[in-house]
Protein backbone atom coordinates (compact mmCIF):
# COMPACT_ATOMS: atom_id res chain seq x y z
CA UNK A 1 0.00 0.00 0.00
CA UNK A 2 1.13 3.11 -0.96
CA UNK A 3 1.49 6.21 1.51
CA UNK A 4 2.78 9.35 1.17
CA UNK A 5 5.55 10.69 3.10
CA UNK A 6 5.32 13.49 5.35
CA UNK A 7 8.16 15.87 7.22
CA UNK A 8 9.52 14.86 10.25
CA UNK A 9 9.59 17.47 12.82
CA UNK A 10 13.44 17.37 12.24
CA UNK A 11 13.58 17.73 8.66
CA UNK A 12 10.92 20.48 9.14
CA UNK A 13 13.02 22.05 11.65
CA UNK A 14 16.13 21.85 9.29
CA UNK A 15 14.49 23.30 6.05
CA UNK A 16 13.17 26.06 8.54
CA UNK A 17 16.77 26.63 9.66
CA UNK A 18 18.25 26.94 5.73
CA UNK A 19 15.65 29.18 5.45
CA UNK A 20 16.37 31.54 8.78
CA UNK A 21 20.31 31.58 7.54
CA UNK A 22 19.45 32.48 3.58
CA UNK A 23 17.26 35.31 4.77
CA UNK A 24 20.44 35.89 7.19
CA UNK A 25 23.06 36.32 4.80
CA UNK A 26 20.71 38.06 2.31
CA UNK A 27 19.05 41.23 4.06
CA UNK A 28 22.39 42.83 4.38
CA UNK A 29 23.18 42.87 1.19
CA UNK A 30 19.63 43.86 -0.13
CA UNK A 31 20.18 46.28 2.28
CA UNK A 32 23.47 47.67 1.18
CA UNK A 33 22.20 47.61 -2.67
CA UNK A 34 19.46 49.63 -1.66
CA UNK A 35 21.42 52.21 -0.17
CA UNK A 36 23.97 52.39 -2.99
CA UNK A 37 21.12 53.04 -5.27
CA UNK A 38 19.83 55.75 -3.00
CA UNK A 39 23.27 57.37 -3.05
CA UNK A 40 23.66 57.25 -7.04
CA UNK A 41 20.17 59.30 -6.92
CA UNK A 42 21.10 61.24 -4.48
CA UNK A 43 24.39 62.24 -6.79
CA UNK A 44 22.15 62.58 -9.51
CA UNK A 45 19.87 65.08 -7.98
CA UNK A 46 22.59 66.75 -6.95
CA UNK A 47 24.17 67.25 -10.81
CA UNK A 48 20.98 68.16 -12.24
CA UNK A 49 20.52 70.57 -9.39
CA UNK A 50 24.30 71.69 -10.94
CA UNK A 51 23.23 72.02 -14.20
CA UNK A 52 19.98 74.06 -13.43
CA UNK A 53 23.13 76.52 -11.76
CA UNK A 54 24.46 76.58 -15.06
CA UNK A 55 21.69 77.66 -17.00
CA UNK A 56 20.99 80.11 -14.39
CA UNK A 57 24.27 81.86 -14.63
CA UNK A 58 24.05 81.64 -18.71
CA UNK A 59 20.72 83.31 -18.23
CA UNK A 60 21.89 85.77 -15.51
CA UNK A 61 25.04 87.62 -17.30
CA UNK A 62 27.37 84.51 -15.27
CA UNK A 63 25.70 85.73 -11.59
CA UNK A 64 25.63 82.26 -9.48
CA UNK A 65 21.69 81.61 -8.03
CA UNK A 66 22.56 83.21 -4.89
CA UNK A 67 19.75 83.30 -2.25
CA UNK A 68 20.87 85.12 0.29
CA UNK A 69 18.24 87.86 1.35
CA UNK A 70 19.56 90.76 3.44
CA UNK A 71 15.81 91.91 4.66
CA UNK A 72 15.06 88.76 6.80
CA UNK A 73 18.01 86.53 6.66
CA UNK A 74 16.44 84.44 9.46
CA UNK A 75 12.99 83.54 8.61
CA UNK A 76 10.96 81.61 6.68
CA UNK A 77 11.38 81.83 2.13
CA UNK A 78 14.37 84.06 2.76
CA UNK A 79 16.51 81.25 4.18
CA UNK A 80 19.73 80.92 1.63
CA UNK A 81 19.07 77.55 0.48
CA UNK A 82 15.43 77.85 -0.70
CA UNK A 83 16.00 81.18 -2.05
CA UNK A 84 18.69 79.49 -3.78
CA UNK A 85 16.60 76.66 -4.83
CA UNK A 86 13.96 79.05 -5.63
CA UNK A 87 16.52 80.49 -8.68
CA UNK A 88 16.98 77.19 -9.62
CA UNK A 89 13.20 75.62 -9.92
CA UNK A 90 12.37 76.47 -13.24
CA UNK A 91 15.57 74.96 -14.45
CA UNK A 92 14.78 71.58 -13.06
CA UNK A 93 11.38 70.99 -13.82
CA UNK A 94 9.39 73.10 -11.43
CA UNK A 95 7.25 76.40 -12.92
CA UNK A 96 8.01 78.83 -10.27
CA UNK A 97 9.67 77.32 -6.85
CA UNK A 98 10.73 75.07 -4.84
CA UNK A 99 7.62 73.35 -3.17
CA UNK A 100 8.12 72.09 0.08
CA UNK A 101 9.60 68.64 0.34
CA UNK A 102 7.78 65.45 0.38
CA UNK A 103 5.09 66.90 -2.07
CA UNK A 104 5.08 66.73 -5.70
CA UNK A 105 8.15 67.58 -7.31
CA UNK A 106 10.46 67.80 -4.34
CA UNK A 107 12.78 64.31 -4.50
CA UNK A 108 15.37 66.72 -6.65
CA UNK A 109 15.86 68.91 -3.44
CA UNK A 110 16.14 65.78 -1.07
CA UNK A 111 18.36 63.21 -0.47
CA UNK A 112 16.31 60.28 -1.03
CA UNK A 113 17.04 58.55 2.74
CA UNK A 114 15.96 62.30 3.92
CA UNK A 115 13.10 63.54 2.23
CA UNK A 116 11.35 65.41 4.73
CA UNK A 117 13.89 67.46 4.88
CA UNK A 118 16.18 69.71 7.49
CA UNK A 119 13.68 72.61 8.62
CA UNK A 120 10.51 73.69 7.74
CA UNK A 121 9.66 73.61 4.41
CA UNK A 122 13.66 73.35 4.04
CA UNK A 123 15.18 70.95 1.71
CA UNK A 124 17.98 68.21 2.71
CA UNK A 125 20.49 69.73 0.25
CA UNK A 126 22.00 72.95 1.06
CA UNK A 127 23.39 76.05 -0.67
CA UNK A 128 26.93 77.58 0.16
CA UNK A 129 26.30 80.88 1.20
CA UNK A 130 29.70 81.71 -0.29
CA UNK A 131 28.16 82.09 -3.73
CA UNK A 132 27.95 85.90 -3.38
CA UNK A 133 27.89 88.83 -0.31
CA UNK A 134 26.37 87.98 2.96
CA UNK A 135 26.54 91.65 4.04
CA UNK A 136 26.61 95.17 2.32
CA UNK A 137 25.67 95.89 -1.15
CA UNK A 138 21.81 96.79 -2.01
CA UNK A 139 19.49 94.75 0.40
CA UNK A 140 17.09 93.23 0.06
CA UNK A 141 19.60 91.19 -2.00
CA UNK A 142 22.73 90.91 -1.02
CA UNK A 143 24.62 90.53 -4.65
CA UNK A 144 26.15 87.52 -6.36
CA UNK A 145 29.82 86.61 -7.71
CA UNK A 146 30.15 85.81 -11.12
CA UNK A 147 31.87 82.39 -11.77
CA UNK A 148 35.45 84.14 -12.95
CA UNK A 149 35.39 86.13 -9.55
CA UNK A 150 37.04 82.64 -8.79
CA UNK A 151 40.70 82.16 -8.45
CA UNK A 152 39.82 78.15 -8.85
CA UNK A 153 36.37 76.63 -8.47
CA UNK A 154 37.56 72.99 -7.79
CA UNK A 155 36.81 72.37 -4.19
CA UNK A 156 34.36 75.14 -4.08
CA UNK A 157 31.21 73.73 -2.53
CA UNK A 158 27.52 74.11 -4.40
CA UNK A 159 25.45 71.86 -2.82
CA UNK A 160 25.90 69.75 0.73
CA UNK A 161 23.94 66.48 2.01
CA UNK A 162 23.55 67.05 5.75
CA UNK A 163 21.07 66.24 7.93
CA UNK A 164 20.21 69.33 10.07
CA UNK A 165 20.89 73.39 9.47
CA UNK A 166 19.44 75.67 6.61
CA UNK A 167 22.23 77.25 5.09
CA UNK A 168 26.36 76.00 4.57
CA UNK A 169 28.20 78.93 5.77
CA UNK A 170 31.46 80.40 7.95
CA UNK A 171 31.53 81.25 11.27
CA UNK A 172 33.37 84.95 12.34
CA UNK A 173 36.21 82.84 13.23
CA UNK A 174 36.74 81.00 9.63
CA UNK A 175 35.13 77.39 10.43
CA UNK A 176 32.66 75.89 8.68
CA UNK A 177 29.12 75.76 10.14
CA UNK A 178 25.92 74.30 8.68
CA UNK A 179 24.07 77.49 10.48
CA UNK A 180 21.64 77.06 12.43
CA UNK A 181 23.39 74.03 14.79
CA UNK A 182 23.78 71.77 11.67
CA UNK A 183 25.98 68.99 10.91
CA UNK A 184 26.65 67.10 7.50
CA UNK A 185 25.51 63.45 6.88
CA UNK A 186 27.67 60.97 6.18
CA UNK A 187 24.54 58.57 5.25
CA UNK A 188 26.55 56.98 2.23
CA UNK A 189 28.74 54.11 1.52
CA UNK A 190 32.29 54.49 2.99
CA UNK A 191 30.91 57.37 5.34
CA UNK A 192 30.65 59.73 2.74
CA UNK A 193 28.74 62.83 2.03
CA UNK A 194 27.35 63.71 -1.47
CA UNK A 195 28.42 67.43 -2.67
CA UNK A 196 28.67 69.06 -5.83
CA UNK A 197 31.19 71.66 -6.77
CA UNK A 198 31.73 74.81 -8.48
CA UNK A 199 33.93 72.83 -11.66
CA UNK A 200 30.80 70.48 -12.00
CA UNK A 201 32.30 67.74 -9.77
CA UNK A 202 29.31 65.72 -8.24
CA UNK A 203 30.62 63.18 -5.85
CA UNK A 204 31.02 61.57 -1.79
CA UNK A 205 33.80 63.09 -0.18
CA UNK A 206 34.64 60.99 2.68
CA UNK A 207 34.55 62.35 6.04
CA UNK A 208 38.59 61.98 6.70
CA UNK A 209 39.03 64.74 4.07
CA UNK A 210 35.78 66.63 5.85
CA UNK A 211 35.50 66.37 9.24
CA UNK A 212 32.04 65.11 10.55
CA UNK A 213 31.56 68.10 12.80
CA UNK A 214 29.17 71.55 12.72
CA UNK A 215 32.47 73.33 12.62
CA UNK A 216 35.88 72.34 11.43
CA UNK A 217 38.41 74.24 9.46
CA UNK A 218 40.19 75.04 7.07
CA UNK A 219 36.39 76.41 5.85
CA UNK A 220 38.07 79.31 3.55
CA UNK A 221 39.51 77.02 0.85
CA UNK A 222 35.97 74.93 0.37
CA UNK A 223 33.89 78.34 0.48
CA UNK A 224 35.83 81.63 -0.12
CA UNK A 225 36.02 82.85 -4.24
CA UNK A 226 39.34 84.28 -3.23
CA UNK A 227 41.40 81.51 -2.14
CA UNK A 228 42.60 78.38 -4.11
CA UNK A 229 41.10 74.95 -3.91
CA UNK A 230 41.19 73.05 -0.83
CA UNK A 231 44.62 71.34 0.37
CA UNK A 232 45.08 67.22 -0.61
CA UNK A 233 41.24 67.79 -2.23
Amino acid sequence: MNRKHAFTLIELLVVISIISLLIAILLPALGNARKAARSVICLNQQRQLYLGSVMYTDESNGYLPHGWNASNPNSGNQYATKSTMNRLARFVGNKTSMPNPQTPGSEIFNCPTKPEGNATNSPSYLVSTGLGEVSGGEAPIWPAYRLRDYIHTKGKVFTVDAKSGIRLSINADGKFSLAPNGTLDPRHRDNAVNMSFLDGQVTAVSTDVLPLVSAFTPAKYWIRKDYPSPPNY
